[in-house]
């Protein structure tokens, strides 16, 4: 029975979790709200309610099938049927931890939450934040297997990967809104047309590209992209691809004009080749993917491949923590993509007449480049096999650099730059970020004591309750890791500073109380540390002999100390540096007296 449920339920998974994107979607971003008042900005229109409803049922059956698909691959993976291993309560833990259960799992209690919050949420900030958790949920499975088997590169592999899963969910979750939205009337549907073609394209982008990586992480070296008959039939696929693209492209641009003006028949057209582009495009993609490099690539050989990736590094020195490093292809993307926007919106505002302070862009710019070095750098690369590297990751990604970030004032840049919607029906990215700002959750994450006290829970449970191996033996958990870190710190430094358009301004009382119990809580993180007496991240596990440097509970004591350290030294600094930062922009207030000064774009934002 197992042989024919297991690939049915996976299957169904799958579209259940597309049908649930894209009905989120398309209450997101291709539906008209209300009308222009205040309240009706943050409130969805009847058709998304709808769709969101329609969400919470599709979502049950995804949630459903996942944990009929955690029995059967259970069965599966340990040869029983499925009556034993939930029958057996032994079995049955044992079971939890052989991949991908453990991943599928998660995938169930993410979808849970998405069935009941499909019930009561009714702002559109809260749509957005229900399709991120759905878009979440779908990446655990994709990890589960071997996506990165034969690759020369296992990380770049993986993040092509998340790149790829994303893109794909989200086009295909396109499509199907694209479908939703055609009852609307025919200016809305223009609308809505126009921008599901703007998202089309960048997931064209991001599928293509997820292939291009895919391939050259299996590539080495670089010259046999034009020397083999491997590299002739990647190059054959990539102009296929580009003829591809450049179709879409030129169809949607005769295709919308009449759609427009009124011709309704337009829309069957363009929704059609949009079905034939997407099938073309994955089935190029899965192609790169799927195609055998010259040698072959046997599960041994993607295995010796794994082990390769860890080879031993020389002991740690300042040219090696410098130079040395072990890219993250994704944080590099998204640190270039950060600093690329901000400078954009920098430039935009000087051609408008006005300026921006040099030192908030250096501080931007700074964070993101240091967030890149912890993630991407040598310390990256000996946080493969020293705790106290790892530890040192999420230090900076905690202090430093969330610090960095929220003194550069991106919110009051965007807040400066992009253009109002020219129909208050169809908000866009600037009606967008004002709905986050003023939605429930973000006013209560960003309270110091709330972020305080999430930070030190998840400080608990990483370290202490089995959870940090976990994530360090995951490229996915990795990740995922690095953006919490990253995330709860941006957080917890914008509600301490209350500056760059916070949500709340706290007292300096507060400041003071909150900045005292963090270096109090790093001060108990440190003496834990140094006080545990077992190996916390699994690192004598990893078949590995260190020549140099503490043996594993030796880097854990010294991982503790130079948490003390921090503690002691470092966060003073740090919390000077953020008061005398709120200090400067709270009496400069927004940028030279202007709160909400008139936009300097041109180019409207739906």
């Amino acid at each position: 029975m197992t042989t024919w449920v297991l690939p049915a339920a996976r299957v169904l998974r799958d579209v259940a979790a597309v049908v649930t994107v894209g009905l989120l979607l398309a209450a997101a971003a291709l539906g008209p709200i209300p009308g222009p008042s205040a309240q009706a900005t943050r409130t969805m229109g009847s058709h998304a309610y709808r769709w969101v409803l329609a969400a919470g049922w599709s979502a049950l059956v995804w949630f459903t099938v996942t944990v009929l698909d955690v029995g059967y691959t259970a069965s599966d993976v340990l040869g029983r049927p499925l009556g034993e291993v939930v029958g057996d309560l032994h079995v049955l833990g044992s079971a939890l931890d052989l991949s991908p259960i453990p991943g599928l799992v998660v995938v169930a209690g993410l979808v849970a939450v998405l069935v009941v919050a499909c019930r009561v949420v009714l702002s559109r900030s809260g749509v957005v934040m229900l399709l991120a958790l759905a878009l979440a949920a779908t990446l655990p499975p994709a990890f589960g297997g071997h996506s990165g088997a034969g690759s020369g590169d296992h990380r770049m592999a993986v993040s092509a990967m998340l790149v790829h899963v994303v893109g794909v969910v989200l086009w295909a979750g396109g499509l199907l809104a694209l479908t939703l939205a055609h009852r609307l009337p025919t200016p809305d549907l223009a609308r809505a047309v126009h921008r599901y073609s703007r998202l089309a394209g960048w997931c064209l982008v991001a599928v293509g590209l997820s292939g291009v990586v895919n391939v050259l992480a299996r590539i080495d070296p670089l010259s046999g992209l034009w020397q083999s008959w491997y590299g002739w039939l990647v190059l054959a696929k990539l102009g296929a691809f580009g003829v591809l693209a450049a179709v879409g492209g030129l169809h949607r641009r005769r295709t919308l004009p009449p759609l427009r003006r009124g011709r309704r028949s337009a829309f069957v057209q363009l929704a059609i080749v949009e079905l034939v582009i997407f099938a073309a495009t994955v089935g190029l993609a899965v192609g790169l993917s799927r195609t055998p490099t010259p040698g072959g690539a046997s599960g041994a050989s993607a295995h010796a491949a794994e082990i390769d990736s860890l080879v031993m590094p020389e002991a740690p020195g300042v040219r090696s923590l410098l130079l040395d490093g072990r890219p993250e292809p994704v944080f590099l993307a998204v640190a270039g993509v950060a600093i690329a926007l901000y400078l954009i919106g920098v430039r935009r505002l000087r051609r408008g007449g006005r300026v921006w302070p040099p030192a908030a862009t250096a501080s931007w710019v700074a964070g993101w480049l240091l967030a890149a070095w912890a993630t991407s750098g040598g310390l990256a690369r000996y946080a493969e096999v020293l705790f106290s590297a790892n530890l040192v990751q999420h230090l900076a990604l905690a202090l430093p650099v969330p610090l960095l970030l929220v003194a550069g004032r991106p919110v009051t840049l965007a807040q400066r730059t992009l253009t109002p919607a020219d129909d208050p029906r169809w908000p866009g990215p600037r009606e967008w970020l004002s709905d986050l700002l003023g939605s429930r959750p973000l006013h209560v994450l960003v309270r110091p004591p709330v972020a305080l006290a999430v930070q030190a829970v998840l400080a608990g449970v990483v370290y202490f309750a089995g959870l940090y191996e976990t994530a360090l033996r995951s490229e996915t958990g990795t990740m995922f890791a690095y953006g919490l870190v990253l995330m709860l710190g941006y957080a917890f430094w914008w509600g301490v500073m209350g500056i760059d358009a916070a949500p709340h301004r706290p007292t300096p009382l507060t400041q003071a109380v909150t900045l005292g119990a963090s270096v109090a809580l790093l001060n108990l993180l440190g003496l834990a540390l140094m006080h545990a007496q077992t190996d916390i991240g699994g690192y004598r596990d990893t078949g590995l002999s260190r020549p140099w440097g503490p043996r594993v509970l030796g880097d854990q004591v010294l991982a503790g100390e130079i948490t003390l350290w921090v503690a002691g030294s470092v966060s003073v600094l740090i919390v000077v540096a953020a008061l005398l930062t709120t200090r400067r922009a709270r009496r400069a207030g927004p940028a030279h007296g202007h709160s909400q000064p008139r936009p300097v774009a041109d180019a409207h934002a739906s």
